[in-house]
């Protein structure tokens, strides 16, 4: 009987934290991934599947590092692969984390997630350019007198380290610069919307279906076109049950 109970811990071993709990599924990562996508479909896929669906919006960067640690057998990611890694490998030294990226990792695409550039309703610009919006990020823009716009000092907004579309934001339209220094951070990408609400000269990049929702005292500006992928991420193809709730969120969202 010993040998037989050493055996059956021998196989659970074999498998991630989050693989051996039946009828129940943990994601972990992006949190525009487990709100637009995950949390709309996790009561019809619970109904159609028998299978639970629990989230933790943690950031693209956390969750990466928890498939790694075999927390959980798909990263909510709200980026492409490659800047995905990029932002894992920026947390994990923040955080003093060691990190050890295995091989195979597959990033399966889900929809694509517009971005807009928002402001208080009361400013008057109406429209910046790629180079203006870096500029305003990075500092070298401080006031909005300088874009047309009253004698105002610009307060840029952006979500802490980890979140995806802060490094969207960095690698496609800072050109991998640095924010500037004592920028305003928010946990997740969406709180950056009531600060924006409440601050005259606040700025922020958020996605599309999260400022509909929470719009307040804000405004959308013009800008150039910028969108980045949402998907899971795991490390070789996904396995059945993971293939299961891709197909179902193929079949049923409207991302």
């Amino acid at each position: 009987m010993y040998r037989i109970f050493l055996a059956a811990l021998a196989v659970l071993s074999l498998f991630p934290a989050g693989a051996i709990h039946a009828g129940q599924l943990e994601l972990i990562g992006a949190s525009t991934v487990a709100k637009e996508i995950i949390a709309p479909l996790a009561e019809p896929f619970k109904s159609a599947t028998g299978i639970e669906i629990k989230t933790q919006a943690v950031g693209t960067g956390k969750g990466m590092i928890a498939l790694f640690q075999g927390k959980t057998r798909a990263a909510m990611v709200s980026e492409s692969l490659e800047d995905a890694l990029y932002t894992t490998r920026m947390v994990a030294k923040k955080e003093g984390v060691a990190l050890a990226i295995p091989p195979g990792l597959t990033m399966t695409e889900l929809g694509r997630n517009r971005l807009v550039v928002i402001v208080h309703r009361d400013n008057p610009v109406v429209a910046l350019t790629r180079t203006q919006i870096k500029d305003v990020f990075t500092g070298k823009i401080a006031n909005w007198q300088e874009l047309g716009g009253a004698d105002l000092p610009i307060a840029p907004v952006t979500s802490v380290l980890g979140n995806a579309i802060r490094t969207v934001i960095q690698r496609n339209v800072m050109d991998g610069e640095d924010y500037r220094a004592g920028i305003r951070e928010t946990g997740i990408p969406g709180a950056a919307i009531p600060v924006v609400s409440q601050l005259p000269g606040a700025i922020a990049v958020v996605s599309l279906p999260g400022w509909s929702a929470q719009y307040g005292n804000t405004r959308i500006v013009k800008t150039p076109d910028y969108d980045h992928p949402l998907g899971l991420v795991t490390i070789g193809k996904p396995d059945p049950e993971i293939q299961r709730l891709i197909g179902f969120i193929r079949a049923n969202s409207r991302i």
